[in-house]
């Protein structure tokens, strides 16, 4: 018969046995795909460093009349691939850390029977992997082997069309995205001041994005106000319409539809101001430049009278102007009186208070 102390020795050689085998059939084998994963995340970052470059490098192209349409293409596509392999990586480790938990906290005594093949899909993963990142580097360089062309003129600076004042011949050449220019003259109305602004449109083709071009600059603005409005009023609003002044900018639309919708609803005074190039008029095209950003006067002394507000009609027949709220809060100078906001009245995103 075994006595309790050959027992318990006995127990003790099991239980390191069962130990050892954990060891080697579970510990091990977890951190040795642990740190496959982890090699496959720095092969990953260190492929986006390349990307990275790769695009300052074709920006660079382009600025320098290179068409790099092909480049884009093929750097486009491997970015998106390699976002595909890192989210696979992510879900291989994810799956190995779920599947060793639930296996752990089960303890059952054939430990090698079920975790192999936890660890056999894991490996097909690290390979199938593997393989993406291999086929990603050759695939681009392959596209990326031959030298940029030149990108040739489309149409040279004599062949752009004069529309004039004729903004239907503008409105004709944005259809097709053709090389036009105009100088256009508007005038409206906002609180009994009259501006009539005079703006410079052109048309310069499509980029190698194959995207339209469309620039913008203000020229000129001219403002006539209603009799007994006072100096500071007039200095007030003449400096906010002088700071837009040869402002300019541009707009890549990828459908001249937008474009030309935008250009019909202007022939027809229909506007929509907002200082977000994503809002308002240029919504639906990729905008850059000062004249996107405009300046806020700051001239305004008093507090916004935020906490009352006054109707249009109410604020015109009082005698009152409208001002738009600053940046600081400020709107009215220190002559006048802020009688509140006015009701249903913003200018980019700003209330606007009637000043008297």
């Amino acid at each position: 018969m075994i006595n309790d102390k050959e027992l318990i020795s006995q127990k003790d050689r099991i239980r390191r046995m069962y130990k050892l085998m954990r060891i080697f059939s579970f510990s091990i084998p977890r951190m040795q795909y642990d740190i496959a994963l982890s090699v496959l995340d720095n092969h990953g970052n260190s492929i986006n460093d390349k990307l990275k470059i790769l695009q300052n490098k074709i920006d660079a192209a382009k600025t320098t009349g290179k068409d790099a349409t092909a480049w884009q293409t093929a750097l486009d596509k491997a970015k998106t691939s390699l976002a595909a392999l890192q989210n696979d990586v992510n879900e291989a480790r994810v799956n190995l850390y779920r599947s060793v938990s639930d296996i752990n906290l089960k303890q059952p005594d054939n430990y090698a029977e079920i975790i192999n093949p936890v660890f056999a899909n894991t490996a097909k993963s690290i390979k199938r992997i593997n393989q993406g990142y291999t086929l990603l580097a050759r695939d681009l360089l392959k596209a990326m082997s031959d030298p940029l062309p030149a990108k040739g003129p489309a149409k040279s600076a004599g062949l752009v069309k004069d529309c004039g004042n004729n903004f239907d011949c503008f409105i004709e050449a944005a259809q097709k995205c053709d090389l036009a220019k105009i100088n256009h003259t508007y005038a409206m109305n906002l609180f009994e001041v009259r501006s009539t602004s005079t703006l410079y449109y052109e048309l310069k083709g499509r980029d190698s994005a194959q995207k339209c071009i469309f620039y913008i600059q203000a020229k000129e603005v001219k403002l006539e106000f209603p009799p007994n409005t006072s100096q500071a009023i007039i200095a007030l609003n003449e400096e906010a319409f002088k700071q837009m002044e040869n402002r300019d900018g541009t707009c890549a639309y990828i459908s001249t539809v937008k474009l030309v919708d935008l250009l019909k609803r202007w022939k027809a005074g229909e506007f929509q101001f907002s200082s977000d190039p994503k809002n308002g008029d240029f919504k639906d095209g990729k905008c850059k430049g000062d004249y996107f950003t405009p300046k806020v006067v700051t001239s305004g002394t008093l507090p916004a009278n935020t906490l009352q507000t006054i109707s249009l009609r109410e604020c015109n027949k009082r005698g009152g102007s409208g001002m738009q709220i600053t940046e600081n809060n400020t709107a009215c100078v220190s002559s006048q009186s802020d009688l509140g906001s006015i009701e249903g009245v913003k200018i980019n995103g700003k209330s606007v208070q009637c000043c008297k």
